[in-house]
């Protein structure tokens, strides 16, 4: 799997889509991801659209964040012949 990683003295400012995007600087922007972490002292500003999103204590979410959800179709019917 594809990380991203930002730095404690990094900053990302932007749209990330990604598998997972660990921040431990700061990002400010879109994110869609499958798994965040915002470390301590870490710092998100923006949205984020994910399958977990994990806020360590001392680090900063300010924004929205929204729960990817993985669509699931319906059964297929067959018609058999007869």
């Amino acid at each position: 799997d594809s990380v991203i990683t930002i730095g404690k003295q990094g900053c990302i400012c932007g749209e990330v889509i990604a598998p997972h995007l660990i921040v431990n600087g700061t990002f400010e922007g879109s994110a869609d991801c499958d798994h965040v972490e915002v470390l301590e002292g870490g710092k998100f500003l923006g949205k984020v659209l994910s399958k977990e999103l994990v806020i360590e204590a001392r680090a900063v979410f300010e924004g929205e964040s929204k729960l990817k959800v993985e669509e699931t179709l319906p059964p297929m019917i067959t018609l058999e012949d007869q």
